[in-house]
């Protein structure tokens, strides 16, 4: 029972592993699930905007909020929603957390 518990505890390094390259994507089969690697991309890193703005030091959040923001504008997935989320967030000067 204790693995499985372990194994709800991901760390960014493990969620983000497979997404450091286009190569990484490829070899560890995510890119079987009909997401290209610019689209998966975004998605994570826009929800890990999210996360960044309300966890963590108070004085960095605003920090990594807006790195993770970047990230997402620098995928090729402007059709997605996410995409567009992280283009308003960031016109609108949204100052997360701090």
């Amino acid at each position: 029972m204790a693995r499985a518990i372990d194994r709800l505890n991901v760390t960014p390094e493990e969620f983000f592993q497979p997404l450091r390259s286009r190569e990484a994507f490829e070899a560890s089969g995510l890119n079987r699930i009909g997401f290209s690697y610019d689209e998966i991309r975004c998605e994570a890193y826009f929800y890990d905007a999210l996360l960044q703005a309300v966890t963590g030091d108070a004085a960095t959040r605003s920090a990594r909020f807006t790195k993770s923001i970047q990230e997402v504008l620098e995928t090729r997935a402007g059709h997605y929603y996410e995409h567009l989320m992280a283009r308003y967030l960031r016109s609108s000067g949204n100052r997360q957390g701090g």
